[in-house]
Formats: structure tokens, C-alpha cells, sequence
């Protein structure tokens, strides 16, 4: 597992994860109560103040007014990788984004901790000394999952050119993507001896790609992790971890995954729901 660290003018530092959870509307009142887990955030990222959320659930605009507010609260239960004790906090709602995609609509909000006790302080500060940019929390579990795309990418390999004077544009398609990195499979061969050279210079990448959710390239470096090159004549693929990926764009693409990952687990329900019943035949 890995996540990113954030710093801006807030007080608390950010890191980002993409972690599920669950939450409910929490009434004025009902502090003593923990109130109905009706719908699965995805938490996109976590400080010692608060958390921004994804919520894929609707929430009815009266609900939506009384948590703009302040007259609600949102619960939330989650846990912070490695530990697996599960903690629940109360949040104070203060900014709400409604955006959609692909006709799905979704909610991006902020809050923060009402009740911040010593137990969840301890939590996120062993999550944070831990989840650093260069370490794996859990190495067999990939924390940011891999979600399938389709997309194509150009990049470069410093040091490989044309004509000796430019570099030599690659392309190829995407096979997926997460939050840390990128699968591709060539579209532009990769000769041998350009192939050795990546191998010995794997950190020397520059990839671009275009995410329609963002209505942008996404620009970033990147070091070759794998290679399957299979013949040479024919496609390589290659995976890749993003090397400084702008802040914006790390924030943006758990956010577009997560809402990618949600559409997939939707399709496979209303897949499974239509799938008429097989009758037996009997002899």
C-alpha cells in the first residue's frame, strides 16, 4: 500500500488513500446512537482535522440542507491500513461538491472530526509515519486497485531519438491504471537495443495520457517496474510507477477510479440481476 502526502494553507497535512467505509446521516440529538450504515464511501483522503469523501449513494436534498447546515452530522466507520480495528467518528460537513459522470451522479464532500479523540489521533499518526511514498504497507495487496481503461498514452525514453536529434514518440494502449501507476501494451515496437536500454535506465520515462473525466492530459514521469516482451517483433508490455505526479492529479485520479471501480461493481450487479434462471432438464 502506498499513499500520497498533500500540504497547503490548511493546518493539518493531507494524505491520500482510497480506502471504503461506511457512513450514515447522524440527527441532531442522536449523539448517543450510531445511526443506520445505509451507503459506502470511499475516503479519498485523511488528516488530523478531517476527511474528504466520495459518496456514490444519493442523499435526498433535505438530508443534503441539514448537513450543509450544520443541523447533521455524518458518521463514518472505517479502518486505517495496517491496523484492522475498525473506528467510528462523527464529521461536521463543510464544503459539498455534486458532479456527475457518464450520466452516474456523485458527491465529493468534506468534513471535519467533531469528536477527535486520542485513539483516532494515534491511528492516523501510525498511518502517516507508515504510508510514505516510498514504503508498502500491505506488499501482497495492492492498496489503489487497478482499474481496466481505455485509453493510449504516448511517451518517451530519454536518451532514445530520432535522427539523433528529437526524442522518439512511442505509443500505446492502456491496460490500467491506478493511482500510483500505469500497464501499457505497445502500439510503436520496441527494438532491442531500445529495449536494453530502458531496462538499464528504467527510471527515464515521460508518459502523457488523456482522461476524459478530467478534460486534460495528465503529464507525468515514470520508472519501469515490469517488462513482458514476449517477442520484440510484436507488442511489449510494460508497467510503470508514476514519479512526481502533480498533487491535482493524484487527487483527481482517486476520484475518477473510484467512480470507474463503482460503475464496474454496478454493471456486474445488473449483469447478475438480468441473468435469467437455468432450468433443469429433466430425462
Amino acid at each position: 500500500m502506498k499513499a500520497f502526502f498533500m500540504t497547503d494553507s490548511r493546518s493539518h497535512r493531507r494524505c491520500y488513500l482510497q480506502q471504503y467505509a461506511r457512513g450514515g446521516i447522524l440527527h441532531r440529538g442522536w449523539t448517543e446512537f450510531t445511526p443506520r450504515l445505509n451507503f459506502k464511501p470511499v475516503i479519498k483522503d485523511i488528516s488530523f482535522g478531517g476527511m474528504g469523501l466520495i459518496l456514490f449513494s444519493p442523499i435526498g436534498q433535505q438530508s443534503l440542507e441539514l448537513l450543509q447546515n450544520g443541523k447533521s452530522n455524518l458518521f463514518i466507520e472505517f479502518n486505517l491500513p495496517p491496523s484492522l480495528k475498525t473506528m467510528g467518528i462523527t464529521g461536521k460537513v463543510k464544503w459539498v461538491k455534486k458532479k456527475n459522470y457518464l450520466q452516474t451522479p456523485f458527491t465529493t464532500l468534506g468534513i471535519e472530526f467533531i469528536n477527535k479523540t486520542q485513539e483516532l489521533y494515534r491511528e492516523i499518526d501510525k498511518f502517516f509515519k507508515i504510508a510514505t511514498t516510498q514504503s508498502e504497507l500491505n506488499p501482497n495487496r495492492r492498496f489503489f486497485p487497478r482499474i481496466p481503461v481505455q485509453l493510449r498514452t504516448d511517451y518517451t525514453i530519454d536518451g532514445i531519438l530520432n535522427w539523433g536529434l528529437f526524442p522518439k514518440v512511442f505509443r500505446a494502449d492502456v491496460l490500467n491504471l491506478s493511482a500510483l501507476g500505469i500497464s501499457i501494451k505497445t502500439i510503436t515496437p520496441l527494438k532491442e537495443k531500445e529495449l536494453k536500454w530502458l531496462i538499464k535506465r528504467p527510471q527515464q520515462i515521460k508518459l502523457k495520457f488523456f482522461v476524459d473525466y478530467l478534460n486534460r492530459f495528465v503529464h507525468t514521469n515514470a520508472r519501469a517496474i515490469y517488462f513482458n516482451p514476449g517477442s520484440l517483433s510484436q507488442s511489449v508490455i510494460l508497467g510503470m510507477k508514476f514519479i512526481n505526479l502533480p498533487e491535482r492529479d493524484q487527487s483527481m485520479l482517486v476520484e475518477y477510479l473510484s467512480l470507474k471501480r463503482h460503475l464496474f461493481i454496478k454493471e456486474d450487479i445488473s449483469f447478475i440481476e438480468n441473468t435469467p434462471t437455468l432450468q433443469t432438464i429433466s430425462a
